[in-house]
């Protein structure tokens, strides 16, 4: 098994805490992190708890790479990495069978035993947000639900065969242009709704200890046994702590006493971890591709424009060699 994760320098620190989760509880696996940057940063910086670092430019999987993520800002871009990084795993681990795309602010907790028999039968692997549809809901709430996804990028596996390859591919098509957030798509994660009825050989892995996270642990039942986290009454496999400084928290208030404590130990552990890893050099580590090559920041507008009016272009091969001013901002 291989797990692959994309990332920015800033989150390397998340990165590295999940790598190290996936070597003590599965030490077989591969973990293969691919960087969304211009260079490697800090080559001194200990990474040794992943099987390799790859910057994602250098996988061949868009001839033009940086034609393709000036359309992007931080945030988007490590997401259209997921498609890439697992692509790139696929073609250079050929002895490899199964490949699982984790977010880099999730932990592992457990070996991740179901998915061995899940893919006997199955290509393709992704998580809901809810296992319960929550009633009742208002207009609002179903708006939300709709935007953010039935579905979560954060975790997706795959089976090396035809069905999750042509998903793969699908997948990097359609964020070569469309991997932004606005008020109709939700970056990478978006696409992840059209796989069910698309696709096929998808499971959608219920199980409630995969990917829980701020927006489910509501529907989810925390508890000890022994020395082991469950949740509904099975083994924790991985934690999403996404938000974990604010929303996170928030969320947290409103359980009852009991999941209270469960939830803020299980945060606090995660903080204070990855407290340890980051040493403050690297949070604050400028995206490479916020600005122009003349050291210009690149204004939201400009990616706007250069999504809607120059990115088919064939006369500008580099927009990072241009400024502000010639997309008219």
């Amino acid at each position: 098994m291989v797990i692959v994760t994309s990332t920015t320098a800033a989150h390397l620190p998340r990165s590295k805490l999940m790598a190290k989760s996936v070597k003590q509880h599965m030490p077989q696996c591969k973990v293969i992190i691919g960087l969304m940057e211009e260079n490697l940063p800090y080559p001194h910086w200990n990474l040794d708890c992943c099987d390799e670092i790859v910057l994602i430019k250098n996988t061949g999987i868009y001839p033009n790479f940086h034609k393709f993520i000036f359309q992007y800002k931080a945030a988007e871009g490590a997401g259209t990495g997921k498609a890439q990084i697992l692509k790139y795993a696929c073609q250079k681990y050929e002895s490899e069978e199964i490949f699982v795309y984790l977010d880099t602010d999730m932990k592992v907790y457990g070996p991740f035993e179901e998915l061995q028999d899940i893919f006997r039968d199955h290509s393709i692997v992704i998580t809901p947000h809810l296992i319960h549809f929550p009633e009742p809901l208002s207009l609002q709430q179903i708006k939300n639900i709709k935007f953010h996804g039935i579905y979560n990028a954060g975790f997706v596996a795959i089976k090396r065969d035809q069905a999750a390859i042509k998903f793969l591919d699908w997948w990097i098509r359609q964020i070569e242009h469309h991997g932004y957030i606005d008020s109709e798509i939700f970056g990478d994660q978006s696409w992840i709704d059209f796989v069910p009825p698309y696709f096929d050989n998808v499971y959608i892995l219920r199980h409630p200890g995969y990917n829980t996270a701020f927006w489910n642990y509501h529907e989810r039942t925390a508890s000890i046994s022994g020395d082991q986290i469950l949740i509904d009454g099975l083994p924790l496999r991985c934690f999403h702590f996404s938000h974990y400084n604010s929303t996170f928290v928030h969320v947290i208030r409103t359980l009852r006493e009991d999941q209270q404590n469960y939830y803020n130990k299980l945060r606090n552990d995660y903080a204070n971890e990855l407290g340890q890893i980051d040493i403050g050099y690297l949070s604050g580590t400028r995206w490479s591709y916020d600005c122009f090559s003349s050291g210009e920041p690149i204004k939201d507008q400009t990616r706007e424009v250069y999504r809607m009016f120059h990115h088919t272009r064939p006369d500008i091969s580099n927009p990072f060699l241009l400024s502000n001013s010639f997309f008219g901002q």
